[in-house]
């Protein structure tokens, strides 16, 4: 009696979990930003880099297995504690080797990022009302180039050139169409400067999947 007690709760929570995927999956399905669409590859944080990920490296497979949603990289790579990787760089397949233990790293360095991000152009998507211009103005679709005459072209670039700007005029160079315009801002305390970019999940197209009840069973057992 005093077993049954001890694990009923356990036994309940993981029924329970299994009955809420399998409800998630039935009424909302799944959204999944396919790896293909990724035209620019991922840009990868250190601990990527330090198994051999390069920024616009298109990751493909895992062990030999296709990878097609991006959403579930690093839960594959970890679950079936992959050894190889399969990646595209510069339009040639490369495989890498996944050093011992490091499954146990991304479970731990998750708690404060990821492993690799969608790399993507900086885009303006929306500004907002608290942005500060001194000159010019940022207006949705502008293509950030130039942030303090130091040209990039993707987002994360971006975020680098900021730092140590805190509290000060900044000058960006954006194409606007055909064109292109320079534009100052102030760079707030918390270090921006007041839009929010286009996401990868619009800018590169999702896929959306429904499912009927009978067939949402096994994959929310799965998840």
């Amino acid at each position: 009696q005093r077993l049954i007690i001890m694990v009923g709760g356990v036994i309940v929570n993981i029924l329970l979990a299994i009955v809420i995927f399998i409800g998630i999956t039935w009424v909302w399905g799944e959204e999944n930003l396919p790896v293909k669409n990724l035209k620019y590859g991922v840009y990868a944080d250190s601990l990527a880099k330090s198994m051999g990920i390069q920024d616009g490296d298109n990751i493909v497979g895992i062990d030999g297995r296709k990878i097609e949603n991006f959403g579930t990289l690093e839960s594959e790579i970890v679950l079936s504690e992959a050894k190889k990787l399969q990646v595209m760089r510069n339009g040639q397949p490369v495989e890498l080797t996944i050093p011992d233990g490091f499954s146990k790293k991304i479970i731990k360095n998750k708690k404060l990022s990821g492993l690799v991000f969608p790399r993507s152009p900086a885009i303006v998507y929306s500004v907002l009302k608290t942005a500060n211009f001194t000159k010019g103005s940022l207006q949705k679709g502008d293509r950030l180039m130039a942030f303090n005459d130091k040209p990039f072209e993707y987002y994360h670039e971006l975020d680098k050139l900021k730092k140590g700007y805190n509290d000060s005029i900044v000058s960006i160079k954006v194409l606007r169409g055909l064109d292109t315009v320079t534009v100052r801002a102030l760079e707030n305390s918390k270090g921006s400067i007041g839009f929010f970019a286009v996401s990868p999940l619009e800018l590169f197209g999702t896929e959306d999947r429904t499912y009927s009840f009978v067939d949402s069973i096994p994959i929310g057992f799965n998840r």
